[in-house]
């Protein structure tokens, strides 16, 4: 591990040591109530700190909107597609699609009814966009519904990745495609300096990610779930100068004189746990621990 980042860690750690109740972090796994819960409480934060118009993902190269770029590529052929998101937040991206894609059939679903209200209320005048709560692993969608799935650092909160890939699988058309952005391991990750590991670790268990593996593990369970890779573009790079951002909030956070104790105090575990990612996350990132990867599948061929 090169010096700096050793030293960036070594201070990061231990504030996240102070203000973060280390111990603590990610004592609940990720339950339905837990992920609830966990998005309830920073709720209003995203729209105070991250993005005003209810982006809850990481940017890409300073751009909130670079996500349903992608997204729109792989629709541009067809004339009126249907799309499904999953764990679609605030309906961020789906508005995104909408202006780009008039003709679509754009659904969403998420998990939180609060993050379904403001997709509603937020895209109120979006005919072609519907949304509705439910749950990944359990899809109220037929099968073959959909030419485009796509979630975006959602699928990190599977309770079963097998289960709610094989979802996924179902509900595309045969030739449809599956896009999903998250944080993955590298291959690497294991063998790197423990200091690294359990910075890792701790960012994963405050994000409440249950379902992290190296891409090549990751796409064995999309392979029996009857899922093909297609292929994968690290975004790592792209997502950078978000995680310094966030990693310049956190500081703030932690450094506050005033609101240190008072938010260590008063503040909900699911806030202070969210300053030790944004603490640690660009530096695990920056030490090689995890990536940032677009992946794209399709539905296997039937043997």
């Amino acid at each position: 591990m090169d010096d700096g980042v050793a030293e960036r860690l070594e201070v990061s750690m231990r504030a996240v040591r102070r203000h973060a109740r280390i111990d603590n972090i990610g004592a609940a796994n990720s339950t339905v109530e837990a992920v609830r819960r966990y998005y309830r409480w920073n709720h209003p934060f995203y729209r105070l700190l991250h993005s005003r118009d209810g982006a809850m993902h990481l940017s890409l190269s300073g751009e909130f909107a670079a996500h349903a770029e992608f997204i729109s590529k792989y629709v541009s052929h067809i004339g009126a597609p249907r799309v499904l998101e999953l764990a679609c937040g605030t309906g961020y991206n789906l508005g995104e699609l909408a202006t780009r894609r008039p003709s679509a059939d754009l659904h969403g679903i998420d998990l939180s009814r609060l993050h379904v209200m403001s997709a509603r209320l937020g895209m109120s005048r979006a005919a072609n966009v519907r949304v509705r709560v439910g749950d990944y692993h359990r899809l109220p969608y037929a099968d073959g519904s959909f030419d485009v799935v796509f979630v975006i650092e959602g699928i990190c909160h599977a309770r079963d990745l097998h289960a709610s890939l094989a979802e996924a699988r179902r509900v595309l058309a045969p030739d449809g495609v599956l896009l999903v952005f998250d944080l993955f391991h590298t291959d690497d990750a294991d063998r790197l300096d423990p200091r690294v590991r359990q910075s890792a670790m701790i960012v994963e268990r405050a994000l409440l990610i249950s379902s992290i593996l190296c891409e090549r593990r990751w796409l064995d369970v999309a392979l029996a779930a009857g899922l093909e890779h297609l292929h994968t573009q690290d975004l790592s790079a792209e997502v950078t100068p978000q995680l310094r951002v966030l990693n310049t909030l956190a500081w703030r956070f932690v450094r506050g004189r005033r609101a240190g104790p008072w938010a260590r105090r008063f503040l909900p575990a699911t806030i202070r746990q969210n300053a030790a990612a944004g603490l640690l996350l660009h530096l695990t990132v920056e030490a090689g621990a995890h990536a940032y990867l677009m992946i794209a599948l399709r539905p296997a061929a039937a043997p």
